[in-house]
This record gives structure tokens, C-alpha cells and sequence, in this order.
């Protein structure tokens, strides 16, 4: 049987090295810093194939070209070019949607991969309304964001000319 000393010492020496693991990762990968930003994009590609399994059933494969602005107190990628490849698989404008959306600025670039939901309504003057909100991850970047990870969510609309307007937040961190 341990006395109660040799258990206190070793709930401090167990305490300590997770102290030391967390210090060290913490050094790794640098502090999480809070972003965010609001995103406006044409569409520059629309593809679709009706699926043919039940009415309104149809696949997108659609891209946009666009502008990030910065919102949060710390500027990130404000004013960078986005580009956004996305995929849906809708029934009558309801379902899911994902792709990748890369950000481009002088000094750097980072590539997100997204996924997300599709939701279409009706407005009080009978037009369709389709928004869409999910989460996404940091896969890749260059230059100054060369290793950058996190993460963070988005919601946004689609505009009747086609184009559209998401606001994002996310916490990254980059491996020195």
C-alpha cells in the first residue's frame, strides 16, 4: 500500500507532465487567434443533373469568384480573392452542400474545406429564400499561413442575381 505522500507525489509528478504536454503543444502550434469576415461572390461556373429518384432531385456543381472582408479585431485576409468550388445535392432546394473554398492575399493563401446545409423557403411576397450555415476546416496555406489548422462555422444567402454573401468565424493556429 502507497502512504499518502508517495500518492501526493505522484498526483503532482502526474499533474506536472500533463503541465509540460499541454505547454508543449501550446508551443507547437502556437495560440488560437479568433477571425472572421463576410465573403460576397459571383458566380463564375453552374452545373446541374437532374438525379431522376423523385421530383426536384438534382445535383450542383457550382463556383464563385469573390472578395473577403475582414470583421474581426484582427485582421485576416481582408480584401483577399476568394474562390469557391462547391458541390449540393438538393431536393426542390433543400439538402446539403460542401467544397473548398481558397482565400488569396499578397504574402499567402489558405484553403478551407466546408460542409454545410441548404435550406430554401418562402418569403411573405412568395419568393424563395435559400440560405445555408455549416463548419469548416483550414487544410492548407502558403506563404504566411504555410501551416496553418482550425476551424469555424458559416451562414449565409444566396442573392437573386445568383451571387452570394457568407459570414464566417473561425480559431486557427499555425505550427512554428
Amino acid at each position: 500500500m502507497r502512504s499518502a505522500t508517495a500518492k501526493t507525489a505522484g498526483t503532482v509528478l502526474g499533474s506536472l507532465v500533463l503541465v509540460m504536454i499541454l505547454t508543449a503543444s501550446n508551443l507547437l502550434a502556437g495560440e488560437a487567434i479568433k477571425v472572421s469576415g463576410v465573403i460576397t461572390s459571383e458566380p463564375t461556373q453552374r452545373d446541374s443533373a437532374a438525379v431522376g429518384d423523385v421530383e426536384g432531385h438534382s445535383l450542383y456543381l457550382h463556383a464563385y469568384e469573390g472578395t473577403n472582408s475582414s470583421t474581426g479585431e484582427v485582421a485576416f485576409m481582408d480584401g483577399a480573392r476568394s474562390y469557391n468550388a462547391t458541390i449540393s445535392d438538393l431536393t426542390k432546394g433543400n439538402g446539403i452542400h460542401r467544397g473548398y473554398v481558397e482565400f488569396t492575399e499578397e504574402g499567402g493563401s489558405t484553403v478551407c474545406y466546408y460542409e454545410g446545409k441548404v435550406t430554401t423557403s418562402v418569403d411573405s411576397d412568395g419568393k424563395a429564400v435559400t440560405t445555408y450555415k455549416g463548419t469548416f476546416s483550414f487544410t492548407g496555406g502558403t506563404g504566411k499561413y504555410e501551416k496553418i489548422m482550425g476551424n469555424g462555422t458559416y451562414n449565409g444567402k444566396f442573392i437573386p442575381s445568383g451571387a452570394h454573401w457568407t459570414e464566417w468565424s473561425a480559431e486557427y493556429t499555425q505550427k512554428k
